[in-house]
């Protein structure tokens, strides 16, 4: 099977041998959550975006616990935000130094629970990418596995 390469660009013209290709105009989502599995599924979403000529968009999740936590208490949505917004950072960082002249990467910080949120935003994208573990036991008691969940989700 020949996938070859194809530009998003226009309406696509109907070859022969668009039939078993999978068209990638509509791009790759990740999310990022600050741990390194999340940040070694971003390098293979980035380099699926890369091959297919395809857009790719950060996405950094957070919510807001309604009540206290017992790891730390409770934080501001603000200082929330804030610190998501430093693992998309961080993600942009890691992208640029593993792709030199690399395409741009849209961004986005959105309150609301991860798994939701990847759902809700890939939509039309063609792929969704995440870490299979994220950020230990105590979230993924609190928040559930967003893998999972995604998994559950997605449009397909």
């Amino acid at each position: 099977m020949n996938w070859g390469r194809h530009r998003c660009m226009g309406r696509p013209r109907r070859r022969p041998e668009d039939d078993d290709m999978v068209r990638w105009c509509q791009g790759v989502v990740a999310g990022v959550d600050g741990s390194e599995e999340g940040y070694r599924a971003l390098d293979w979403a980035a380099g699926a975006a890369d091959r297919h000529d395809a857009r790719l968009t950060v996405i950094g999740a957070f919510v807001v616990p309604l009540v206290p936590v017992p790891v730390g208490g409770v934080m501001s949505a603000a200082g929330l935000h804030a610190g998501t917004d430093r693992v998309v950072e961080r993600a942009l960082v890691r992208l640029g130094a593993r792709r030199p002249g690399g395409r741009q990467v849209a961004t986005e910080v959105v309150p609301g629970a991860a798994a939701h949120v990847l759902v809700q935003r890939s939509r039309l994208a063609n792929l969704i990418v995440v870490g299979r573990r994220g950020l230990g036991a105590v979230n993924r008691l609190l928040a559930g596995s967003v893998s999972s969940a995604v998994a559950a989700m997605a449009h397909g």
